[in-house]
Parts: structure tokens; C-alpha cells; sequence
């Protein structure tokens, strides 16, 4: 496979909502409502720049699982995604004609872990808002070119951040690596974790389920289900392992 690069661009933003607990209000100019949060996460419009992300998961009905996005260690200017795509033999074998042809991204290596599954290794150069974003210390808990897990939203961008005048400069940043664009930020809220399934652990423990994995006499086996899945037993059995963690914590919490 030849390698080919692909640059994402700089994100914009715009008005800050006034409270933190208003997970709907409407946006507002300023960051003022930022303060007085010692853990935040924001929400911000994501732009609709195009990067070979955004395209894939719009033209074909393939869902994407980033594993990695993070500089490079010797190069710190350069950007590597590593991304899990799921989706139909054919579609998948359409995005790597794209990959490796008219997207123009010129490092990009895709691996096939099964008929519906690859995985797809980029470097390209970092964006100035991703590095605007990494500077101030934010983590991003979205990214800005795939739908959100709620609604399916592609315009917004979730980063989280502790309070500090570093939120300020981050909005600032984010206007100057957008070309000068006023920054929208739609909301702003303390940041509560979450204990949700990922969807890999989702996938691993449904497909389980529905084999007859958790019925008496089973109906299946680890084999069977890695099989299914594309992937090794043990890592099977550590899906469905911090799956069910995950699931009986709530409940065992209150004991």
C-alpha cells in the first residue's frame, strides 16, 4: 500500500451558554460562564471542514472507532490516527479505493482484522486548533468529524478541561487557529463520568447474549463468539469481562 497524508483542518467556534447546568440553553457570546466549575466539559460547534473522516463516515454507512489521536513523539507537528472501522465487506473495500486513491491522504496504512473490520493508520500534519487544544492541557471527548454518540450530531465537539484562565486563552487560541472566527461555545457543564459501555464491549456482550452465552445450559462458547467478532479469545473475554463490570457496578454500588 502507498503511503498517502491528510491534514485536518482548524475548528471554529462561537457563543458561550451563561450556566453550566443548562445542558440545552441557547448559545450566548463571552466565557464568563465558564468560571466557578472546577471540571469542565464544553461543548463547541465542530465546523464542517473536510478530512478523510467526515468523508468516509458520510458517504458510507461504516461506523468508526478512533484508538488513538495524538502527536507524533519525535514529531510532535505531525498528528497519528489510528481508527477502527466497522461496516459490509463492500463498503469497507470502497473506503480503502477512497483511502488510497482520491483522498489524497498520503500516509495511511489499512490493516483487514476481518471481512468487517479494518483499521486504518494516518499521520498527517496536526491541526492548529488540535494543538491549540493540547497546549492548554483540554481533552478532547469527542471528535469533531464523527457524529456524536447523542442524536448523531456532527456539528458539535466536546472538550474537557479544568477551570482556569487557560479556558479563556483556549477560546481565544481556537478564534486565531480558525481564521480569525468568533468562537461558539453552546454549553458548559460539570464534568460527571460515565460508566457506559464502549461499543466494542456493547457489540462483544449483545452478540453474546443473543448466541445463548448467558442462558443455562449455554448455548455457546468463546470460540464461537470470537469467532463472529474477528477477534482472539482472550480479548473476547476481556470485552465481556469489563462489559459486565461495568453493568453490575451500578447495581452492587448500593449494597
Amino acid at each position: 500500500m502507498r503511503p498517502r497524508t491528510v491534514a485536518k483542518a482548524a475548528m471554529t467556534m462561537g457563543a458561550v451558554a451563561r450556566s453550566a447546568r443548562a445542558a440545552s440553553a441557547r448559545p450566548r457570546s463571552g466565557s464568563d460562564a465558564l468560571s466557578g466549575l472546577p471540571l469542565i466539559e464544553v461543548e463547541v460547534s465542530a465546523g464542517n471542514e473536510v478530512q478523510w473522516l467526515r468523508e468516509v463516515t458520510t458517504r458510507w454507512p461504516v461506523r468508526a472507532k478512533i484508538q488513538v489521536c495524538r502527536p507524533m513523539v519525535r514529531t510532535p507537528s505531525r498528528l497519528l490516527q489510528v481508527v477502527e472501522l466497522v461496516g459490509s465487506p463492500g463498503d469497507l473495500e470502497a473506503v480503502e479505493r477512497y483511502l488510497l486513491g482520491p483522498s489524497k491522504v498520503k500516509e495511511v496504512t489499512v490493516v483487514p482484522l476481518a471481512p468487517s473490520r479494518r483499521v486504518v493508520r494516518v499521520v498527517s500534519a496536526l491541526p492548529p486548533a488540535c494543538g491549540m487544544v493540547l497546549k492548554t492541557g483540554a481533552v478532547c471527548t469527542s471528535c469533531r468529524y464523527l457524529p456524536s454518540a447523542e442524536g448523531g450530531r456532527r456539528d458539535r465537539w466536546n472538550l474537557l478541561l479544568p477551570r482556569s484562565p487557560r479556558v479563556g486563552r483556549l477560546v481565544a487560541s481556537l478564534r486565531d487557529a480558525s481564521g480569525g472566527e468568533t468562537p461558539t461555545v453552546y454549553r458548559a457543564r460539570k464534568y460527571r463520568p460515565t460508566r457506559a459501555l464502549t461499543t466494542r464491549q456493547s457489540a462483544a456482550i449483545e452478540t453474546a447474549y443473543r448466541l445463548g452465552f448467558y442462558a443455562f445450559p449455554r448455548r455457546t462458547n468463546l470460540h464461537e463468539i470470537s469467532r463472529i467478532l474477528g477477534i482472539s479469545r482472550s480479548a473476547t473475554a476481556e470485552l465481556l469481562r469489563r462489559a459486565e463490570a461495568k453493568m453490575l457496578d451500578p447495581a452492587l454500588s448500593t449494597l
